[in-house]
């Protein structure tokens, strides 16, 4: 199998199986979870940016951060509506940092699985709801 395909194959499976678990969970719980993970997906690119160590991207990226964190209380707060922006938002995220828009340093294959889960992860919102 090639690489980058077993990139988007596992990004799918750890996608799937955030699903299969969603779903064994009562609806309001589940949309908890969902706040929760995209928040924890949202913190992974600081911790990019801290260990690259430069001022620009670490800024950059708590700003977007928190962006992320917002669109995914807001969800929960509001309407799921949010939520599905927030992973939509993050999948986009991830491609602006491929092509070097943004200059934090991250590991090829993070950016490539996390679009994947993120989007597919905003679909299922989509239908969950």
């Amino acid at each position: 199998m090639n690489k980058d395909v077993k990139i988007y194959f596992f990004g799918a499976v750890f996608a799937l199986l955030t699903i299969a678990f969603l779903l064994m969970l009562p609806k309001q719980k589940a949309l908890e979870m969902l706040v929760i993970i995209l928040t924890a997906i949202a913190s992974i690119y600081l911790g990019f940016a801290l260990s690259d160590g430069r001022r620009r991207e670490i800024i950059i990226e708590i700003s977007a951060m928190t962006f992320f964190i917002a669109l995914a209380v807001l969800g929960i707060w509001i309407s799921p509506y949010f939520l599905i922006a927030g992973y939509l938002l993050h999948g986009l995220w991830d491609i602006i940092h491929s092509p070097g828009i943004i200059q934090t340093e991250v590991v090829e294959w993070y950016k490539v699985l996390c679009m994947v889960y993120d989007w597919i992860m905003a679909v299922f919102i989509v239908v969950w709801m």
